[in-house]
């Protein structure tokens, strides 16, 4: 027997199937699964400050420059928030939610053209969300990052 594994949707006998109401309910079963999930596998890293009134939000390489922000602002007596994604998708929703309830601003940092943030905003509505990315193969740092902070 030849066993090959593909991503296809595959029925309950283990092979590959094209019946739309199979794969329909196959894709639902695993939607369930994952979205019931999302908390077990959302793996971030956070620094809230009491006093502060925003949120850093980064991700990936970004998340080095965010670091050494938030260091600099707390030991100047100017504290942000920070909060690290580890895990995009799905998107942890109400971690996001949780960690952004006592600031009013959240500054998102990506290195893109906001594909993110667009998240961000729809999952908080009441904030007001800036946005600091670029694609010009340069590392965003900790200074655009100062900058877009002191300037939002």
């Amino acid at each position: 027997m030849i066993v090959r594994q593909t991503s296809s949707t595959h029925g309950a006998d283990g092979y590959i199937t094209t019946d739309t109401d199979e794969i329909s309910r196959v894709q639902d079963r695993l939607n369930t699964k994952l979205t019931s999930k999302v908390k077990s596998f959302s793996f971030h890293e956070s620094y809230l400050e009491k006093d502060s009134d925003t949120l850093l939000l980064a991700y990936g390489i970004t998340a080095r420059a965010a670091r050494d922000v938030y260091h600099e602002c707390k030991n100047s007596g100017s504290p942000i928030s920070l909060l690290i994604l580890k895990t995009l998708w799905p998107v942890p929703e109400e971690l996001i939610k949780e960690k952004a309830e006592h600031v009013q601003r959240v500054v998102v940092v990506e290195m893109n053209l906001g594909q993110y943030v667009r998240e961000i905003e729809r999952i908080l509505p009441d904030k007001i969300i800036d946005f600091l990315g670029q694609m010009d193969g340069r590392l965003i740092s900790p200074n655009q990052i100062a900058k877009a902070l002191a300037h939002g």
